[in-house]
């Protein structure tokens, strides 16, 4: 992964912001309603070396162009599949764990310094050097306030 620090499962009150997500709401409570100890995982910027994700895009467009316009106003937490798979394993196997959580690894970034930090990865093994220019975006986000620790720590 590009990073190694520690993670945490956060928990982040829930908020109904466009249809999209009602929709997830509804599924999510859904689950929660079917049994007692369900557990619900919200996430975001997720990579992996398959699929369709913005790492396996950087690193495509790096081969193909000389520059690069990434946007700079947009904040998240770049998450590694496998790490949320294993935090997803540690709360199915604790029985004291249910209800909705939100988990991302450590760390936040713009979309353009995460881009930077692909760069640093693919320059280290090859990757030729790629102009990758911060943009805004033209609007602000909504964004959920931070979560609170909650029980289920990931060392």
């Amino acid at each position: 992964p590009l990073s190694t620090m520690s993670c945490f499962m956060i928990v982040v009150p829930l908020f109904k912001l466009d249809l999209g997500e009602r929709s997830k709401l509804a599924g999510e409570q859904a689950v929660l309603a079917a049994t007692t100890n369900a557990v619900v995982v919200r996430t975001g910027w997720v990579y992996s070396s398959a699929g369709h994700n913005f790492v396996k895009t950087m690193l495509r467009l790096m081969r193909e162009r000389d520059e690069l316009n990434v946007v700079a106003d947009q904040r998240g937490t770049p998450t590694w599949a496998n790490s949320l798979a294993e935090t997803i394993w540690k709360a199915i196997e604790a029985d004291h764990v249910s209800g909705t959580f939100h988990w991302t690894d450590f760390g936040e970034a713009s979309w353009h310094d995460f881009a930077v930090a692909i760069q640093a990865e693919g320059l280290a093994v090859g990757l030729r050097h790629v102009v990758a220019r911060g943009v805004r975006y033209g609007f602000a986000l909504t964004r959920h306030p931070p979560g609170k620790a909650a029980v289920l720590g990931v060392p």
